[in-house]
C-alpha cells in the first residue's frame, strides 16, 4: 500500500528546467517591458502545469520547480535579515570529462543581525498548495549555505566578533521559519545542503581552512546548527535533506564519497551513547538500548518507504568490516600501519584503517552478528537483510 505521508519512495528534487515562457517573461521583466503582477501570472500558469504533470505521473510530493526563483537559495538568503548583496566576486569551478567550467554566482555578507522578518516564500507556498492534489513539497537551502561559500571573511566581524553568536541567530532565524511555515500547512520540507557532500572532500577542506574556518571539523557545526533549527519543528511536519556535489550544465564540483561526514549522519544519540561509553560514562547495556532504539526507527522508516530488504543500518559498527573480521578466531588487532589510496579526478586521497593479524587457525567461535541480526529478525515486517564482508 503506497505512504499517504511523507517520505515517499518515489521522489524528485524540486528543481525543474524552467519553460521558455517563464524565462521570457523574467527577461521582458528585467528590461521593463512588463509589470511584475504580469511575470507572477506566468509564473503561476507555468506551475500549474508542472503541478499536473507531476501528478500524472504519480508523484505524491509535489513541488513547483522552484520556477520563480533565479537561485535555488539565494533567492531564499537574500530575504533572511542582516544579510545583504555583496559585489565580491566568487568562482566555482565546476568538472565535467571535458574539463573545468568557472561560474561566478551571486554573493552575500552577513552585515547585521541575523533574523526572520517575514515567511520567506510563504506566498509561493500557499500557491503550491492550493494548486496541488498531493502533498506540497517546499525546498529551501540549508543554514549552512549561509555561511559556506564565503565563510568567516563574508561575515561583518563588527556584528558578530563571536561566530557562536552567529551560529545561534541563523538557528533561530531558521527555526523561526520553519515554524511559520508550519502555520501555512507545510507538512514537507526538504532543506538543500551541497555543503556536507563537498567536505568530504579534501580539496574543498583546504578551501574552507582559507575562509577562515575548520575544513576538518565545519561539518560538525552544520549538522549540529541544523539539528537546532529543527528542534521544535512542527508537529506533522516531514524534514529531508538532499545533498549533492553540486550542479551546473551536467558538471560537478567535489567528489570522493562519503567517509569523512557519513559517520555523523548516522542518529546523533546513537554517536552520543557510543561516545559515553567510551570514555566509560554508560554501560555497555545501556549503549545497545540507544542502538536499539535506532535501529527501530531506521526500520520503520525503509518499511513506510515500502522497501521489502531491511537492513540495521549497521547502526551498531564502527567500521563496516573490521567488527566483523576481528571476531573470527584467530585473528587479532594489529598495529601496523595501512595507508590506502583512494583516487578521484583531483588526485590521490590516503586513508590509514585499522589493521588486522591472523595470529591462529582461522575458525568460527560463535555466530558473528547473530545476537544483532535476531534483534533486526523481530523489529522488521519485511525481510531482514545482513551485511558481512
Amino acid at each position: 500500500m503506497p505512504r499517504t505521508t511523507p517520505p515517499f519512495r518515489a521522489d524528485h528534487v524540486g528543481s525543474l528546467l524552467r519553460p521558455k515562457e517563464v524565462l521570457q517573461a523574467r527577461e521582458d521583466h528585467k528590461q521593463g517591458r512588463i509589470p511584475a503582477a504580469r511575470l507572477r501570472q506566468v509564473e503561476d500558469d507555468a506551475i500549474r502545469k508542472i503541478v499536473k504533470a507531476q501528478e500524472d505521473i504519480g508523484l505524491q510530493g509535489i513541488t513547483d520547480g522552484e520556477y520563480r526563483r533565479g537561485s535555488w537559495h539565494m533567492d531564499f538568503l537574500y530575504q533572511v535579515g542582516g544579510v545583504t548583496r555583496s559585489e565580491d566576486k566568487l568562482t566555482v569551478q565546476f568538472r565535467n570529462e571535458q574539463g573545468v567550467i568557472e561560474f561566478t554566482p551571486a554573493a552575500l555578507r552577513v552585515s547585521g543581525k541575523l533574523k526572520l522578518e517575514r515567511c520567506i516564500f510563504g506566498e509561493d507556498f500557499a500557491f503550491l498548495k492550493a494548486a496541488a492534489k498531493g502533498t506540497p513539497k517546499l525546498t529551501i537551502p540549508s543554514p549552512s549555505m549561509m555561511h559556506y561559500r564565503g565563510g568567516r571573511a563574508a561575515i561583518d566581524a563588527a556584528v558578530y566578533p563571536d561566530l557562536g553568536a552567529f551560529w545561534d541567530d541563523l538557528a533561530r532565524a531558521y527555526a523561526d521559519e520553519i515554524a511559520a511555515l508550519g502555520k501555512l500547512g507545510c507538512t514537507y520540507l526538504q532543506l538543500d545542503d551541497t555543503s556536507l557532500a563537498y567536505l568530504n572532500d579534501p580539496k574543498q577542506r583546504e578551501h574552507m581552512n582559507q575562509l577562515g574556518g575548520d575544513g576538518s571539523r565545519q561539518h560538525l557545526t552544520y549538522i549540529r546548527v541544523i539539528n537546532q533549527a529543527l528542534a521544535n519543528k512542527p508537529r506533522g511536519m516531514t524534514v529531508c535533506t538532499h545533498m549533492c556535489r553540486g550542479n551546473f550544465r551536467s558538471s560537478w564540483v567535489a567528489s570522493g564519497g562519503y567517509d569523512h561526514v557519513g559517520s555523523l549522519l548516522r542518529p546523533k544519540e546513537v554517536l552520543q551513547a557510543r561516545e559515553e561509553h567510551k570514555q566509560g560514562r554508560i554501560p555497555a547495556a545501556r549503549l545497545r538500548q540507544v542502538e536499539d532504539e535506532a535501529i527501530r526507527k531506521v526500520v520503520q522508516l525503509q518499511e513506510g518507504l515500502g522497501l521489502q530488504g531491511i537492513t540495521d543500518g549497521e547502526y551498531r559498527r564502527g567500521s563496516w568490516h573490521m567488527d566483523f573480521l576481528y571476531q573470527v578466531g584467530g585473528v587479532t588487532r594489529s598495529e601496523d600501519k595501512l595507508t590506502v589510496q583512494f583516487r578521484n579526478e583531483q588526485g590521490v586521497i590516503e586513508f590509514t584503517p585499522a589493521a588486522l593479524r591472523v595470529t591462529g587457525k582461522l575458525r568460527l567461535e560463535r555466530c558473528i552478528f547473530g545476537e544483532d541480526f535476531a534483534f533486526l529478525k523481530g523489529a522488521t515486517k519485511g525481510t531482514p537483510k545482513l551485511t558481512i564482508p
